[in-house]
């Protein structure tokens, strides 16, 4: 349903893995494992819990001991 509303403003990719992100001024270059490259401005990691897009972007997640909370 989300998507099916917001397709004509975003560009939404699925079935893709991304192998690396760039920070561009003016966006984000993206290079996809299929060899695809492209721009957008945010990315939007939705992978999961073990989060590919985070671990490129930030350092693998954490626990924090004190309350058990996800920090990344």
């Amino acid at each position: 349903m989300l998507v099916e509303s917001t397709a004509s403003d975003i560009d939404y990719v699925f079935g893709e893995a991304i192998g690396r992100l760039t920070q561009r001024p003016d966006a984000v270059e993206v290079a996809f494992d299929s060899g695809r490259d492209a721009e957008f401005d945010p990315v939007v990691g939705a992978d999961g819990l073990h989060s590919r897009v985070h671990r490129i972007r930030w350092r693998p997640w954490t626990l924090d001991e004190s309350g058990g909370n996800w920090f990344g």
